[in-house]
């Protein structure tokens, strides 16, 4: 059951459009610039074999755009697929070693996500349980626009920096199974919690009209 609230002066009216209008502003990109909290600028680490990294760095459209390495002992730099590759000998447990990276979504996303967002806010109905003339708190408010959002990066959790295709042919390449080298999909379960006063520095009562 929602909680009820009583207006005051210092209640602000909001509508759902504002929010999901702020939301993208904020979070997404506007005439191709994206903010310092936008989904697109948004990194995090992971680790994978070492041969997936060279694989990566050498061999995808994105490479070393989208990753960046965070560890330093590789001695051959990314030459280490072509060299495995090549029989150069560059034994297995060096390049099966686990290897630290940051990502950085933008390289994986901007083609698609202005696009995903605005389909996926058409068929959406979560905003239906925000009633016009009601008062929610801000933490109900909140907590809906960061159930919502967690569902619109949903879409994107097959997109992957490294394809199955990819890790076969590495596989095949360098001799290894599938269960040494496997697909790399994106990772968001660090991405910020949204707050109202992110969408616009003027929300920052704790109760809001719907209007």
């Amino acid at each position: 059951m929602k909680e009820k609230f009583e207006m005051n002066d210092n209640t602000i009216h909001i509508s759902t459009n504002d929010i999901v209008e702020n939301l993208w502003k904020v979070f997404g990109i506007v005439d191709g610039e994206a903010g310092d909290l936008s989904l697109l600028n948004h990194t995090y680490e992971t680790s994978a074999p070492h041969i997936s990294i060279d694989y990566i760095l050498s061999n995808t459209l994105v490479g070393s755009d989208g990753i960046s390495r965070l560890d330093d002992e590789c001695p051959y730099s990314n030459e280490c697929f072509e060299i495995a590759t090549s029989g150069g000998g560059y034994d297995r447990d060096s390049y099966l070693k686990e290897e630290r990276i940051s990502v950085r979504l933008w390289y994986y996303l901007i083609d698609n996500i202005e696009n995903e967002f605005k389909n996926f806010v058409d068929r959406s109905s979560d905003f239906e349980f925000l009633e016009k003339g009601e008062i929610y708190s801000k933490e109900y408010i909140e907590s809906l626009i960061n159930e919502w959002w967690q569902e619109f990066l949903v879409l994107f959790a097959d997109y992957t920096i490294l394809s199955e295709e990819e890790a076969d042919e590495i596989c095949d390449e360098c001799v290894l199974s599938d269960t040494d080298i496997f697909e790399l999909c994106l990772e968001f379960d660090t991405v910020k919690k949204i707050t109202l006063k992110d969408l616009n520095s003027d929300w920052n009562q704790n109760t809001f009209c719907i209007k």
